[in-house]
């Protein structure tokens, strides 16, 4: 069981990759706990007809990797 918050990453980059950010971090003198553990791929990201983004869409695209175990969605 673990305890406490993930930070996640959802994106619609293609090629994201969580040792770039981290190392990045390292260079900017930013430490481990401000990188994603998690890197959740999309094809596109929800959005509201305001065109600002759909937070309970994220969110729910997360919790379906986050069961499926998957990296990638769509």
């Amino acid at each position: 069981i673990q305890k406490g918050e993930q930070l996640m990453l959802v994106t619609t980059q293609v090629n994201a990759a969580r040792n770039e950010l981290s190392a990045r971090a390292k260079s900017d003198g930013v430490g481990e706990l401000h990188v994603p553990k998690r890197i959740i791929q999309v094809p596109a990201m929800p959005l509201l007809g305001s065109g600002k983004t759909d937070y309970p869409a994220v969110t729910a695209l997360v919790e379906q990797s986050m069961a499926s175990g998957d990296r990638e969605i769509g």
